[in-house]
């Protein structure tokens, strides 16, 4: 029953990374290799599927799946699903604020927790059995927790940087704390016995205890997530906030411009009128007026001129 549970999980975590994924596909640039590394991973987890319904077998009665079988499925979809994962990083075009840190300690701490997760796997496989742990598997065990290894030693170093914000802070304080001392423990009993088979936990216990231990990994990424929507958020209203200020400054320049259009037109039709009247009152008079321009040419006679000059 624990094991569907953590299936029906994990099923539903999957199909809505992979609906995310599926859309994300037509924003990214063409040369990103976000496409390829998402139908690697479909194909990985397709194949993962077809050993999950053999290692079903298995637990019913033997032969239904080979150890390294099933820990290489686990590997390529965990390895292919992390290459999807880290172009998805780097392809988008993301400001440094949010690039920087945040994202960084979110790739870091969801590695560790899907190698951490492949090692519970691979352990509760030979520990539901009571059975040892061959010499090659137990090698790739030791590479899985050498990876688990480097990334919580880059994560307690990421944790004293003095501009990570707190959250983040604090959820990888008490992962240290869950992972490495208080699972740490178990784990180090649980491998002292891989040469017997002779487990001082059983099969369920060790699920229980492997995921808690994850669970304060996803914690960390989840105070990143919340770290770096925070982040988008405020670049977001920020935007806004520019945004509706140039919507005002358009709207002022724009009124001012009316504004001025309607000041020129007045001064126009004023002096329009202007000039009618003096033409008016020009052509009234009793005397003879004549104007001419700068170079002497006669532009305007009014009629006591004309009947004086005889000019038409």
């Amino acid at each position: 029953e624990k094991i569907r549970k953590l299936r029906r999980q994990t099923d539903a975590a999957w199909n809505e990374a992979l609906a995310i994924a599926r859309t994300l596909e037509d924003r990214m640039p063409g040369d990103s290799g976000f496409s390829w590394s998402l139908r690697h991973a479909i194909a990985s987890h397709d194949k993962l599927e077809k050993m999950r319904a053999r290692a079903d077998i298995h637990l019913q009665k033997k032969g239904g799946i080979q150890a390294d079988a099933w820990i290489a499925a686990s590997r390529h979809f965990i390895e292919d699903t992390a290459r999807l994962h880290e172009a998805a990083l780097t392809s988008g075009n993301l400001p440094s604020e949010i690039t920087q840190g945040a994202i960084t300690i979110k790739h870091r701490a969801w590695t560790m927790s899907e190698y951490a997760g492949m090692e519970r796997g691979v352990m509760a496989f030979y520990i539901s059995g009571s059975e040892p742990v061959p010499a090659r598997t137990l090698d790739d065990l030791n590479a899985y927790r050498g990876v688990v290894r480097q990334t919580l030693s880059g994560l307690s170093d990421a944790k004293d940087q003095p501009q990570l914000d707190p959250r983040i802070q604090l959820a990888i304080e008490s992962m240290e704390q869950e992972f490495a001392v208080r699972f740490g423990k178990q784990r180090s009993a649980v491998y002292a016995a891989v040469a017997t088979g002779r487990y001082p936990l059983n099969a369920e216990q060790w699920m229980d205890a492997t995921t808690s231990a994850i669970d304060s990994i996803l914690a960390v990424v989840a105070a990143a997530s919340q770290v770096i929507e925070d982040k988008v958020q405020r670049m977001v209203d920020r935007s806004q906030r520019q945004l509706a200020l140039n919507v005002l400054l358009l709207i002022a320049a724009m009124a001012a411009a009316l504004l001025s259009m309607s000041r020129v037109r007045k001064t126009a039709a004023a002096l329009f009128r202007e000039k009618e009247l003096a033409e008016v009152t020009l052509y009234s008079i009793g005397d003879a007026v004549i104007t001419t321009d700068a170079q002497g040419i006669v532009d305007y006679i009014n009629p006591i001129a004309e009947t004086l000059t005889g000019w038409r």
